[in-house]
């Protein structure tokens, strides 16, 4: 399964104390611009779309976008924070295209999830909605987004998503943001023995025999001897075996990876260039990454600087590299 990453929206009906997400600004993207990408997509192999946001029913022509997708024969995937469960209903009957459905939960008590979500009663909404999909046989993910407020309760999630039927975990971590308006994320950031401790308990957890369907992703690897890993490896963005990822952020730009802050730095949009051109922008710059990682490792630069195996790299060096062109 090859993915193409669709940011349909900015909107939410959440406002997460972790969130990079430029959630002040009301973008969607246009659903016409669809219709003339995913036939380049699928020439290049891309066979699913992954819905994310923002929350992607949020956005007003969300099902019509949805039908777009399918009447292309592609699979669909979503990211949601489950609070708003009547705005998935209608793809009961469409489970066949559907790949999974992912939910947020950060906490294994309503406290603690809805502390980190900044609203009560989500906790609630996530659990319904969970169990719902889990009734009409749709494949459901949880997603732990851990940070100092709930890397406690890393087996506690797990063994509540067991109960409520999912079986399938994703791990994230905070990732670092600064928003216009200044608020910052800092307070819930991981250090990185606390992120190598996560990682082990979570190992722990799947060696002991409960063999859950775990995925930790670039977000928690910030050392590499804590995911086993070697060193001149990354994510599957970066990974010199993986053909690029992309994005397509609201603004209908695209992007290398939808974890890079608030709409990510784009290499083109849409709307004056095709997607194959701007497909092999993004591997251009990922590749330019992937030497100057090489280059730090080689002279032993990275030493102290934290986010190195993690998705601070990315966003500290496109980041650079933005800022440094506007100056030209």
């Amino acid at each position: 399964m090859r993915q193409l990453v669709l940011h349909n929206t900015n909107v939410c009906n959440l406002q997460c104390k972790h969130c990079f997400r430029d959630f002040d600004k009301n973008c969607n993207i246009d659903t016409t611009l669809l219709s003339s990408v995913l036939p380049d997509a699928i020439k290049i192999g891309y066979d699913s779309v992954v819905f994310t946001g923002g929350e992607p029913c949020m956005h007003p022509e969300f099902k019509k976008q949805f039908d777009i997708i399918v009447e292309h024969g592609m699979g669909v995937s979503i990211v949601s924070n489950g609070f708003n469960l009547d705005g998935y209903k209608f793809i009961a009957d469409y489970k066949k295209h559907i790949n999974f459905v992912a939910f947020s939960l950060d906490g294994s008590t309503a406290s603690t999830h809805d502390t980190q979500r900044n609203k009560d009663g989500v906790f609630d909404s996530v659990l319904e909605s969970a169990k719902w999909m889990v009734e009409q046989g749709i494949s459901v993910r949880f997603t732990m987004c851990i940070s100092k407020i709930n890397q406690h309760q890393i087996e506690d999630v797990y063994a509540l998503a067991k109960s409520v039927g999912v079986n399938d975990m994703i791990y994230i971590s905070v990732i670092s943001c600064n928003h216009g308006s200044g608020k910052t994320n800092s307070d819930l950031l991981l250090s990185n023995a606390e992120k190598d401790g996560c990682v082990s308990r979570i190992n722990k957890m799947y060696y002991s025999g409960i063999k859950p369907n775990i995925i930790y992703t670039a977000s928690l690897n910030d050392n590499a001897s804590a995911s086993e890993r070697p060193l001149v490896e990354f994510c599957s963005s970066l990974n010199l075996d993986y053909s690029p990822a992309i994005t397509i952020n609201p603004s209908g730009e695209v992007v290398m990876c939808c974890d890079l802050v608030h709409n990510g730095i784009s290499v083109g949009s849409l709307k004056n260039n095709t997607f194959i051109d701007l497909y092999y922008k993004v591997g251009d710059m990922q590749d330019r990454l992937k030497k100057l990682r090489r280059k730090m490792i080689a002279s032993g630069e990275y030493v102290g600087f934290a986010g190195f195996n993690s998705c601070e790299f990315c966003n500290t060096y496109i980041t650079k590299e933005e800022k440094e062109n506007k100056e030209v």
